[in-house]
């Protein structure tokens, strides 16, 4: 077998960096249908297998695919587009190759209609293939149809294929390696290291897989074309992009599985997320909690970052509840995240027409629930936090707080006046403090009434003070000293 292998031709087309894709442009590369470089060997993968395609021109050539059916198989167009005959087998090797055991002949493949086989445009590069019989003891390798987001950039995943472990050597094997996702666009998937893993020639059509919160690994990808000479750095087809297409040969050729396939399956051990979470007008909390993400009768009730508009089976645990602090509108039931006078960080509300529409926390105002407002007061009256509110530019703080009042605030000293301070106040306000008054000297008091003239010694007078009197009581203070 391994002779037989030997006269194999990796066929490869020449091809620009992808062009009219959603993807950065690219410098020409070998378009090829051939490793995983930098990995291990992956012998218990024994739902990944290795192609063996005979052109149209009688050439021979190798690729990978992915079992998703009982006799589906997952694979990218470029493999099987001219191909005249196709063999499949899921040998750890080439050579432990076995016919009528573990090798398999397709009854017949159908390319994406808009893969464009002769030009240099490489979107709608998927496709699948129908095994004439069922691989025994083989289970089917789950694929992802729920569409990725951003997030899903920097995420594990592990590519598989039976290509070269350099340019031009090592095919026949199936090898794993463990990357990260390096960009996301709408049909693509970006991975590589761009210094010693990566996929390689012959591994074209082979699967990427990811781990999701339900601890279920699915294919998210098929190994389209590397750009770099080294197989560090290269896309996969994105099967969420596809979901309509595959199931679509699914249901032709496969019953209903009781993973998501899109088709409602009644003999699983747990209920199929394809039939409690088929569109039926109900918003199931079971579908959730299966999913970890969205029921269509009840979309965004899972933990996707957005609060659902709706009333879901269980709480969404993406919702901030009115008058909470919020950064955006879809964070709130009403998509309302405001602020006001007086409160200048946003939180969650709702829009209004009059008083009714508000809680009793809240006044209508400008068409939009707002905080109830609190009374303002101007600078230097005093204050107390939550019960009334300092005019613009001015905070409730001071020394202490029993003594706050209504002071402006600063940053720095040049934003008061001479001779004030700007000062941290008891709650951690900058204010600006006036500076203490000089001292004031006590004034001499002065006899207030008229003094009586009967007599330069009238000691009977009830009017004032006698001067005989006043004589007494300075010599007395003398003689104490």
């Amino acid at each position: 077998m391994r002779s037989f292998f030997s006269t194999f031709f990796l066929l490869a087309f020449t091809a620009c960096g992808p062009t009219e894709l959603d993807a950065p442009e690219l410098p020409p590369i070998a378009y090829q249908r051939g490793a995983i470089v930098g990995g291990t060997l992956a012998p218990n993968d024994t739902n990944v297998f290795q192609l063996i395609m005979t052109e149209q021109s009688g050439q021979m050539g190798i690729c990978t695919a992915t079992l998703i059916g009982s006799r589906t198989l997952l694979t990218a167009a470029h493999c099987v587009d001219s191909a005249r005959s196709v063999f499949a087998h899921n040998a750890p090797s080439d050579s432990q190759i076995q016919f009528g055991v573990n090798a398999y002949r397709a009854s017949r493949w159908n390319v994406h209609p808009n893969w464009n086989p002769n030009g240099q445009d490489l979107r709608n590069d998927i496709a699948i293939i129908l095994l004439e019989r069922a691989p025994a003891g083989v289970m089917p390798k789950p694929w992802n149809n729920t569409p990725l987001t951003s997030s899903f950039r920097g995420r594990p995943i592990r590519a598989i294929g039976y290509g070269n472990t350099s340019p031009g050597v090592g095919s026949g094997t199936r090898r794993q390696v463990d990357l990260v996702v390096a960009d996301l666009y709408p049909q693509l998937i970006f991975m590589g290291d761009q210094r010693s893993r990566g996929i390689c020639q012959g591994d074209s059509g082979g699967p990427t897989f990811h781990t999701f919160p339900d601890g279920v690994e699915r294919v998210v990808g098929v190994h389209s074309f590397t750009v770099s000479q080294g197989c560090t750095y290269g896309a996969d087809t994105r099967t969420d992009a596809f979901a309509s297409f595959v199931q679509q040969y699914l249901s032709m050729y496969e019953a209903p599985s009781c993973d998501r396939d899109g088709r409602c399956a009644t003999n699983c051990a747990m209920p199929d997320f394809d039939c409690v979470c088929a569109k039926d007008n109900i918003c199931s909390s079971v579908c959730l909690m299966l999913q970890g993400g969205t029921d269509p009768d009840c979309p965004d009730c899972g933990p996707n970052g957005v609060c659902a508009t709706i009333t879901c089976g269980e709480p969404d645990p993406d919702c901030i509840g009115e008058g909470n602090l919020c950064n955006r509108p879809d964070q709130c039931v009403n998509r309302q995240c405001r602020n006001d006078p007086q409160n200048l960080e946003p939180y969650c509300t709702r829009a209004c027409t009059g008083p009714s529409d508000c809680g009793s926390a809240f006044e209508c105002s400008g068409g939009f629930c707002i905080k109830r407002q609190l009374p303002v007061l101007s600078q230097g009256q005093n204050c107390r936090l939550g019960a009334n509110f300092c005019g613009m530019d001015l905070a409730c703080t001071g020394a202490n707080e029993a003594d706050s009042t209504c002071q402006q605030t600063c940053r720095n000293q040049g934003d008061c006046p001479d001779m004030w301070q700007c000062a941290t106040g008891w709650n951690g306000f900058r204010y600006c403090q006036e500076p203490p008054k000089p001292p004031v000297l006590l004034g001499r008091a002065s006899i207030s009434g008229p003094v009586a003239q009967t007599g330069p010694f009238n000691c009977s007078s009830a009017s004032g003070l006698s001067l005989v009197s006043l004589s007494l009581v300075l010599l007395g203070l003398r003689r104490r000293r």
